[in-house]
């Protein structure tokens, strides 16, 4: 698999014609973060190279920690195909076609430390569940149409120390008294006013 992965990686970089990799764009990416002896501590993949169908055979790549998810066709079951890597301790979900039914298996993402959501289909109800990830140490949000009721739960999380939420919108109607659910000595629990 890692063979594969790195053919990806070389052949995204040659349609680049030397042009930087941007994971916000629209093009496809490939970047592989090598760890020691042949693992991967992470991946980005941008684009079509992931699907729900291929995501199992993500398991097979040696000592992956950190997972980048962006623009891709991932969907809710994919998203309950992930919860079965169990070493997994980040993971970033952009723009996928997640809903707050797919973020019900968070739960399941035992070793679960840093989570970044981005994405309109994702509501009050799904941002509820990230309040049962207990070794949550960093939260990122973002464009997502959630309240100061939906990130209540997430004020309880003791190991949360980041909490970066951005692109307000309408739809996400957060007060500064919201953001600050949680007032921790010494440490940051949100932001705000």
């Amino acid at each position: 698999m890692l063979g594969a992965l790195k053919h990806l990686e070389s052949e995204t970089r040659q349609r680049r014609n030397g042009r930087p990799a941007r994971l916000d764009s629209n093009e496809p990416l490939v970047r592989i973060v090598e760890g020691e002896e042949g693992t991967v501590r992470e991946l980005y993949l941008q684009g079509i190279y992931i699907t729900d169908g291929g995501l199992p055979q993500l398991e097979s790549v040696n000592g992956l920690q950190r997972l980048h998810l962006h623009k891709a066709p991932v969907t809710d079951d994919g998203l309950a195909r992930l919860a079965q890597f169990p070493g997994l301790s980040g993971l970033s979900l952009g723009r996928l076609d997640v809903t707050d039914r797919g973020l019900a298996h968070l739960s399941e993402f035992k070793s679960l430390r840093r989570l970044v959501v981005e994405g309109p289909r994702i509501g009050t109800e799904g941002v509820r569940h990230i309040g049962s990830l207990s070794r949550l140490e960093g939260l990122g949000l973002s464009g997502l149409g959630i309240t100061d009721a939906a990130i209540a739960p997430i004020g309880d999380l003791e190991n949360l120390s980041l909490i970066h939420i951005s692109e307000p919108t309408r739809r996400t109607p957060i007060s500064d008294g919201g953001v600050g659910v949680k007032k921790r000595g010494g440490g940051g629990g949100g932001g705000g006013g």
